[in-house]
């Protein structure tokens, strides 16, 4: 849907504009593309759909140029439809505000939003970007953040 669009895209522009971070000496935002196709062919690298997913993720992102020059910020989130796959790239900068264990809870919430809405992308993409937002306005502390997200997942799904 075209709503969903420009409310991503604004979300994408929230981020970069508000959520900074120091590299090379100078604040600058993250860089996040969002990236949902209808299908993976099975000609781009491997036959397991979700490495398959990381390989497209990470080549797209780096063809595209997501992230600041020199800094290693960028994030793309990536979803196959019919593959039934998601999967959330973040380049080394980006790892230190959006570690595996939170994208991994990122996905995980994408994904049941998903299946809750019968394949309908929509609630799941975006709400996948707000999360980005929030874990990024807000850095993880480590372990407490992860068995919090954790105990919320239990308690909502």
């Amino acid at each position: 849907r075209q709503s969903t669009r420009d409310e991503v895209v604004a979300m994408i522009s929230l981020i970069e504009k508000e959520v900074k971070h120091t590299c090379n000496g100078k604040e600058v935002g993250f860089q996040v593309a969002v990236v949902v196709v209808a299908h993976m062919s099975e000609a781009f690298g491997s036959s397991d759909k979700n490495k398959r997913a990381e390989l497209f993720a990470t080549e797209l992102g780096n063809i595209w140029g997501v992230g600041t020059r020199g800094c290693d910020d960028g994030i793309v989130v990536f979803v196959s439809k019919f593959d039934r796959t998601a999967y959330i790239r973040t380049a080394r900068g980006a790892r230190e505000s959006l570690p595996d264990y939170t994208v991994r809870s990122i996905i995980d919430q994408m994904t049941a939003a998903f299946k809750r809405n019968k394949g309908d992308l929509n609630e799941g993409v975006m709400g996948s970007v707000a999360l980005i937002y929030e874990y990024l306005k807000h850095p993880s502390s480590g372990w407490w953040d992860w068995i919090t997200n954790l105990l919320i997942q239990i308690i909502f799904i």
